[in-house]
């Protein structure tokens, strides 16, 4: 899912270099960019949940995301260019909906009338494997496309900053424009990522991620869509 790939290059875009980060662990020891980067990497891999949300590009415009992403269930929401997603993950069951310029995108002009007063404020129950969408709300599906490490020349010492009241060390990214902030002890969980006016939050690592189900009444099987 492109909204995904599109975190996954944010990133990408906040990797590392060899200046040296102090962050205070074990012993407050000196840690390279790199090291940094590959350690932020490494905890965004072994996490068993999270929340994300903010900004990030998309074509010529910009997303909003906020998504809670959990191994056998999640939920959140995407809004770009006036379409709006709401997406539901239960125990692997997944459900979609949206606002009428969403579920009508792409629909010939002859359909709509008809779909419309069946999905409009509904949910879809997603068949297994049938969208891509419920890749919005898996760890697995994020976690597939991190890269293990990261280096590069351009990047370095971004200096310390408040995250939301946590203490953070950043690594900056001179040819992106980009910054990477990690909490300056413990487990290094991103807490956020920003690149111009584009900023993506992190947080509830590891926390339970509670979903219910749409209630029956508004849910639409895809099976009940054929001929309309």
């Amino acid at each position: 899912m492109v909204v995904l790939i599109l975190c996954v290059s944010t990133v990408a875009a906040c990797s590392s270099s060899g200046s040296p980060i102090i962050r205070s662990r074990s012993g407050d020891t000196a840690v390279s960019a790199d090291q940094l980067v590959s350690q932020a990497l490494g905890a965004m891999a072994s996490a068993r949940s999270f929340h994300i949300w903010g900004t990030i590009p998309y074509g010529r415009s910009t997303a909003d995301v906020n998504l809670h992403l959990g191994s056998a269930s999640g939920y959140g929401t995407v809004r770009y260019d006036g379409r709006v997603i709401r997406v539901r993950t239960v125990a692997g069951r997944t459900y979609v909906g949206g606002n009428d310029a969403y579920l009508m995108h792409g629909i010939p002009a002859a359909r709509r009338a008809a779909l419309l007063r069946v999905i409009h404020g509904k949910w879809l129950h997603m068949p297994p494997n049938a969208s891509d969408l419920d890749a919005l709300t898996s760890i697995k599906s994020f976690q597939t496309g991190l890269p293990k490490s990261l280096s590069s020349k351009s990047f370095e010492d971004g200096g310390p900053k408040m995250v939301r009241g946590i203490a953070a060390a950043s690594v900056f990214d001179k040819n992106e424009g980009a910054f990477l902030y990690v909490p300056q002890s413990g487990t290094p969980y991103p807490l956020e990522m920003s690149a111009g006016t584009d900023v993506l939050d992190f947080d509830s690592w590891n926390k339970p991620v509670i979903v219910q189900p749409p209630p029956a009444s508004q849910v639409v099987k895809l099976s009940d869509l054929r001929g309309k």
